[in-house]
C-alpha cells in the first residue's frame, strides 16, 4: 500500500475501515479457496479473474427506443472453479434489460 495522507480524522478512519474490510475479504476468500485445494497466491487468483467482465450491449429497437442488456461474460474453466469454491454465481447480477425512451 502506498502512503495516504489525510488531514481530517473522519477520512483517516474511513480509509482504515475500507483497508481492514478489504483485508478480511481477501483473507476469507483465500481460506475458502484453500478448503477446495486452491493454494494459489492472491495475485494469481486476482489476475485469473480479471478477464471475467460484466458487459452492456446497446441497440435501438424498431420503435426508436434504446435497449441496454447487461450481463456477465462466460467465465473460463479456471474462473468457474474459483466461483464454485466460493459458492458464487457465474452470472453475478443476472441479466438486466433496460429500455430508454427517446
Amino acid at each position: 500500500m502506498r502512503p495516504i495522507y489525510h488531514k481530517k480524522t473522519d477520512r483517516v478512519e474511513g480509509h482504515l475501515w475500507i483497508t481492514l474490510l478489504a483485508y478480511h475479504l481477501v483473507h476469507y476468500t483465500r481460506l475458502r479457496l484453500k478448503e477446495h485445494h486452491i493454494n494459489d497466491s492472491w495475485e494469481t487468483v486476482r489476475k485469473s479473474m480479471r478477464t471475467h467482465m460484466r458487459l452492456t450491449t446497446t441497440m435501438r429497437t424498431q420503435t426508436g427506443k434504446t435497449l441496454h442488456i447487461r450481463k456477465a461474460s462466460r467465465p473460463e474453466v479456471w474462473q468457474q472453479t474459483i466461483y464454485r469454491a466460493l459458492g458464487l454465481s457465474f452470472n453475478p447480477g443476472g441479466t438486466m434489460k433496460t429500455i430508454v425512451p427517446d
